[in-house]
């Protein structure tokens, strides 16, 4: 679209579908999987993980903040997958406070290790994303913790940048080029960790 400035007023407001195509890669593979955004009036292609301030998103969006809004939970994990095969994750909060992020952090990071699984550093994601500017917001406290949010989409904010006015949140990244299993995995043991250093925070 930036080269072509008159497909804006075409497409704008409209749904896109974009196929995720990662051959060999289970449940990817090609064309198993689509990638869900809208175009904005100034061109922007963004995903739904994006419209989370938006005063009219897409009904999955407005279903979730409208859950989300109403229970106010004290911990958001938001299970994501990225690119690569190991595992990161995104904290808006990095600090010892009322939540104790840090803590949630080390136990999340702790469990999917113990589990076989390889960090990311911040150095290896920049290297691998297409845009190094989208790594430029994000500082890296220990490796495989990225404090910061890819909001980059003008007047949007993501999932885990929206609720973190409720307490905790956390975007878990599993490395989608290893098995689904592990990637299952991850997601399983990084939440419990978690949920169970959560709960023992309540507890003291």
């Amino acid at each position: 679209m930036r080269d072509n400035p008159e497909l804006v007023s075409v497409l704008a407001g409209k749904r896109s579908c974009w196929p995720s195509n990662l051959t060999g890669i289970e449940g990817c593979g090609d064309f198993d999987r689509a990638f869900s955004a809208f175009v904005t009036s100034q061109g922007e292609i963004v995903d739904l993980n994006r419209q989370f301030t938006f005063a009219y998103p897409p009904i999955e969006v407005a279903s979730v903040r409208d859950l989300v809004d109403r229970t106010k939970p004290g911990l958001i994990l938001d299970l994501h997958e990225a690119q690569g095969s190991k595992f990161f994750m995104y904290v808006n909060c990095y600090e010892a406070g009322v939540n104790k992020e840090r803590d949630i952090a080390t136990a999340i990071l702790e469990a999917v290790v113990e589990r076989g699984g390889e960090l990311y550093s911040l150095k290896e994601l920049t290297r691998r994303w297409d845009d190094p500017e989208l790594t430029k917001g994000l500082e890296e406290p220990v490796r495989g913790v990225m404090v910061g949010a890819l909001d980059s989409v003008a007047g949007g904010a993501s999932f885990l940048s929206y609720y973190q006015r409720y307490g905790a949140s956390f975007t878990l990244e599993t490395g989608r080029w290893t098995s689904l299993a592990e990637r299952v995995e991850w997601h399983l043991t990084g939440s419990l960790g978690a949920i169970s250093e959560f709960e023992r925070q309540y507890e003291t």
